[in-house]
């Protein structure tokens, strides 16, 4: 369910493409979600965290993904309908359509289990849940003075992607920890590459910064 109205034009445009897709069966039609890749800071008039590192490896765990995983989701859907002989045959979700329909979240695989972390996540107890599911995860945050958020309000889910589509992201949270311990980038080269770009000529927000 949309939160905002940026939410619900997004969905509105998905539902576009369903439709598009349930009157044009020969056509493919693949809705990929992406949850946040952009390298800017968070717009929120009030950070929970001050560094944006720190926030950026966090997310990676529940609501962020590479660049380049991304297009690797895009190179996975593409080749879905190379697979199938040119035939119309996206996965069909619970989001509804024809063989012909699909819609994926793509997002890098979350650590939480839904049953066993959701209530503590949204109550207050992130912290230890974080720990729990990443052995080590507590120590290398406290070298680097970092800190954690008290709770989520969302966790992405993108197993149907990599199931169905045969996704196989790499810049994981665990990924991500394993080389800040060791010092190393944690980010794609193509994530480096890309940049800021910002969406205007001139600066007028944080999504407009270069």
């Amino acid at each position: 369910m949309a939160k905002n109205v940026y939410g619900a034009t997004k969905e509105a445009a998905e539902d576009l493409c369903w439709l598009v897709a349930k009157e044009n069966p020969e056509m493919d039609v693949v809705v990929l979600r992406t949850s946040r890749f952009f390298p800017e800071g968070d717009d929120a008039e009030v950070l929970e965290l001050e560094d944006d590192e720190n926030l950026k490896v966090l997310e990676l765990a529940y609501r962020r993904v590479d660049v380049a995983d991304v297009v690797g989701a895009c190179v996975c859907a593409m080749r879905r309908r190379e697979n199938r002989g040119g035939e119309g045959g996206a996965a069909v979700v619970k989001s509804g359509g024809g063989g012909n329909w699909g819609r994926y979240v793509i997002s890098a695989p979350t650590i939480f289990k839904r049953e066993e972390d959701l209530e503590e996540l949204g109550g207050g107890n992130a912290q230890e849940v974080f720990a729990r599911r990443v052995e080590g995860c507590r120590e290398i945050f406290e070298r680097k003075g970092w800190a954690w958020l008290k709770r989520l309000d969302r966790v992405y889910d993108s197993s149907r992607a990599v199931e169905e589509l045969g996704w196989k992201p790499e810049y994981t949270f665990e990924r991500a920890v394993e080389k800040v311990r060791a010092g190393e980038e944690w980010r794609s080269e193509l994530t480096l590459r890309v940049g800021k770009l910002g969406y205007h000529a001139v600066s007028t927000g944080v999504y407009t910064t270069r």
